[in-house]
């Protein structure tokens, strides 16, 4: 099932992608990519990434873009796909952890269970355990959006041969505010949709791990 991950996720990426095209800079493509990396892994989310930036160079209406800002999107959105995997639960060992918290990340549940089991109370209880804040999750939006135009306007910059802050700056001039609705809308999207889906992104990605 992490093969078929990635195909699924890069797909979904392009067809937001083209619904989106005529949105103020408001998109669910990293959501996406980013969720992809927590279900299947760092290099599944990587992989993820890779596709869904060559989809949206080879399919994309407008025509490719230039050959340092498909390398800046690919850097970009494979490091999307990496930090969904390295911000889930288990993705790294904080220092400090229970022991309580321990024996929850390591149960895994195979099939179905029994509402009211003690099977049932531990999963409920490893799920509240490890759900991240709504605040975590728009900062987490924010930060690998804005790492995105950093990475990709400092492409376009060598591409065309200016300052990087000339593309940077670009971005929040009035009156499209391009970098700062972007970085909003995501930090939005993470707050407000992965809190939604934790219940199932968790035991889905539990059954990979497994």
């Amino acid at each position: 099932m992490k093969v078929v991950i990635p195909g699924l996720c890069a797909s979904l990426t392009y067809i937001l992608g083209l619904v989106s095209v005529a949105k103020f800079n408001v998109e669910a493509k990293t959501l996406t990519i980013y969720l992809a990396g927590h279900l299947a892994g760092p290099v599944s989310g990587a992989i993820t990434g890779i596709l869904a930036s060559i989809l949206h160079q080879l399919l994309n209406p407008f025509g490719p873009a230039d050959l340092f800002l498909c390398v800046g999107q690919i850097v970009a959105w494979s490091a999307t796909g990496w930090a969904g995997a390295w911000c889930r639960p288990g993705g790294v060992n904080p220092p400090g952890m229970t022991s309580s918290r321990l024996e929850l990340e390591t149960t895994v549940v195979a099939g179905p269970i029994e509402p009211g089991s003690a099977a049932f109370e531990k999963d409920v209880a490893r799920l509240e355990i490890d759900r991240p804040g709504r605040g975590r999750l728009a900062i987490r939006g924010a930060t690998l959006t804005l790492a995105y135009h950093i990475i990709t306007d400092w492409a376009e910059s060598k591409a065309y041969g200016v300052t990087f802050w000339f593309f940077f700056a670009g971005g929040f001039v009035p009156p499209c505010f391009f970098t700062p609705v972007h970085v909003v809308s995501n930090a939005l999207l993470f707050a407000l949709v992965i809190p939604i889906l934790w219940p199932y992104l968790e035991r889905f990605r539990r059954q990979f791990d497994a």
